[in-house]
Protein backbone atom coordinates (compact mmCIF):
# COMPACT_ATOMS: atom_id res chain seq x y z
CA UNK A 1 0.00 0.00 0.00
CA UNK A 2 1.25 3.68 -0.99
CA UNK A 3 0.34 6.84 -0.49
CA UNK A 4 -1.66 7.10 -3.33
CA UNK A 5 -2.95 3.45 -4.39
CA UNK A 6 -3.45 0.01 -2.95
CA UNK A 7 -4.57 -2.87 -4.81
CA UNK A 8 -7.58 -5.12 -3.60
CA UNK A 9 -8.19 -8.48 -4.77
CA UNK A 10 -11.30 -10.53 -3.17
CA UNK A 11 -12.41 -14.14 -3.76
CA UNK A 12 -16.56 -14.77 -3.19
CA UNK A 13 -19.52 -15.78 -5.11
CA UNK A 14 -19.87 -14.23 -8.33
CA UNK A 15 -23.34 -12.50 -6.88
CA UNK A 16 -21.19 -10.65 -3.87
CA UNK A 17 -17.23 -10.81 -5.02
CA UNK A 18 -17.48 -7.05 -6.31
CA UNK A 19 -19.62 -5.62 -3.14
CA UNK A 20 -16.44 -7.76 -1.18
CA UNK A 21 -14.10 -5.77 -3.43
CA UNK A 22 -15.77 -2.34 -2.34
CA UNK A 23 -16.10 -2.88 1.05
CA UNK A 24 -12.34 -4.13 1.62
CA UNK A 25 -11.43 -1.04 -0.60
CA UNK A 26 -13.47 1.40 1.69
CA UNK A 27 -12.22 -0.35 5.31
CA UNK A 28 -8.84 -0.09 3.93
CA UNK A 29 -9.51 3.95 2.78
CA UNK A 30 -10.99 4.54 6.32
CA UNK A 31 -7.86 2.95 8.50
CA UNK A 32 -5.91 4.99 6.41
CA UNK A 33 -8.26 7.71 7.32
CA UNK A 34 -8.91 9.09 3.94
CA UNK A 35 -12.05 10.33 3.11
CA UNK A 36 -12.61 8.90 -0.60
CA UNK A 37 -11.39 6.34 -3.15
CA UNK A 38 -11.80 5.56 -6.99
CA UNK A 39 -11.85 1.97 -8.06
CA UNK A 40 -9.97 1.06 -11.49
CA UNK A 41 -12.14 -1.13 -13.29
CA UNK A 42 -12.32 -5.10 -11.97
CA UNK A 43 -9.94 -7.94 -13.54
CA UNK A 44 -11.73 -11.30 -12.86
CA UNK A 45 -9.69 -14.90 -12.97
CA UNK A 46 -10.33 -17.91 -11.21
CA UNK A 47 -9.30 -18.22 -7.68
CA UNK A 48 -8.47 -21.82 -8.42
CA UNK A 49 -5.65 -20.64 -10.80
CA UNK A 50 -2.48 -22.07 -9.88
CA UNK A 51 -0.34 -19.71 -11.61
CA UNK A 52 -1.73 -16.81 -9.52
CA UNK A 53 -1.68 -18.51 -5.77
CA UNK A 54 -2.75 -15.45 -3.73
CA UNK A 55 -5.70 -16.50 -1.06
CA UNK A 56 -8.00 -19.58 -1.33
CA UNK A 57 -6.06 -21.06 -4.69
CA UNK A 58 -7.44 -24.76 -5.01
CA UNK A 59 -9.95 -24.64 -2.14
CA UNK A 60 -12.23 -22.22 -3.86
CA UNK A 61 -15.94 -23.73 -4.47
CA UNK A 62 -16.06 -23.88 -8.15
CA UNK A 63 -18.95 -20.87 -8.43
CA UNK A 64 -16.52 -18.40 -6.62
CA UNK A 65 -14.44 -15.52 -8.70
CA UNK A 66 -11.59 -13.58 -8.08
CA UNK A 67 -12.07 -9.91 -8.47
CA UNK A 68 -8.75 -7.78 -8.29
CA UNK A 69 -8.41 -3.89 -8.81
CA UNK A 70 -6.35 -0.95 -7.97
CA UNK A 71 -7.86 1.96 -5.42
CA UNK A 72 -6.67 5.23 -5.40
CA UNK A 73 -6.70 8.14 -2.64
CA UNK A 74 -6.00 11.03 -4.85
CA UNK A 75 -7.47 12.12 -7.70
CA UNK A 76 -9.23 10.23 -10.92
CA UNK A 77 -8.17 6.41 -11.71
CA UNK A 78 -6.74 5.60 -15.03
CA UNK A 79 -10.52 4.55 -15.85
CA UNK A 80 -11.56 7.72 -15.02
CA UNK A 81 -14.06 5.57 -12.46
CA UNK A 82 -15.67 8.45 -10.46
CA UNK A 83 -15.18 9.06 -6.04
CA UNK A 84 -16.48 6.44 -3.88
CA UNK A 85 -16.90 8.46 -0.67
CA UNK A 86 -16.14 6.50 2.67
CA UNK A 87 -19.14 8.53 4.77
CA UNK A 88 -21.67 7.46 2.14
CA UNK A 89 -20.15 3.21 1.18
CA UNK A 90 -19.12 2.45 5.15
CA UNK A 91 -22.94 1.92 6.59
CA UNK A 92 -23.87 -0.16 4.19
CA UNK A 93 -20.80 -2.09 4.40
CA UNK A 94 -20.97 -2.39 7.88
CA UNK A 95 -24.72 -3.35 7.75
CA UNK A 96 -23.64 -6.70 5.20
CA UNK A 97 -20.20 -7.69 6.39
CA UNK A 98 -19.57 -8.52 10.15
CA UNK A 99 -15.96 -8.61 9.76
CA UNK A 100 -16.41 -4.69 8.70
CA UNK A 101 -17.75 -3.71 12.04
Amino acid sequence: MSDTKFTIQAEAPASTVRDLAICKAVWFTEKSHKTSLSLTDPKYSDPRDPTKVFGIAEKAPSDWIRLTTTAYFTGPNPDSNPAILVADKAPACRANFDWYR
